[in-house]
């Protein structure tokens, strides 16, 4: 066996990495679909659309957002373009 050049070893990874995913993945058929697609895949929220100005609390920033509201769920979140520190 004589030595192996950079671009075959990486065609070997890529091979093994692909046979290897292959190998372990879970079943792709009607099965998984089901899974995702199925009714009890999400609970469609229900009752009056409403929007709610708030402030984004992931850093000390304190960024306006408006979060959409269905019934009690919240659905949607958009940054508040009247807000003055980050204006959207």
């Amino acid at each position: 066996m004589g030595i192996i050049t950079r671009r075959e070893f990486l065609t070997l990874l890529g091979v093994a990495a692909g046979g290897a995913a292959l190998a372990y993945a879970p079943d792709v058929g009607t099965k998984a679909f089901e899974k995702v697609w199925g009714e009890d895949w999400v609970d469609v929220p229900k009752g009056p659309e409403t929007w709610v100005t708030s402030l984004c609390k992931q850093c000390p920033g304190g960024c306006g957002i408006r979060v959409r509201l269905i019934g009690d769920r919240p659905t949607k979140i958009d940054g508040n373009p009247f807000h003055p520190i980050n204006r959207g």
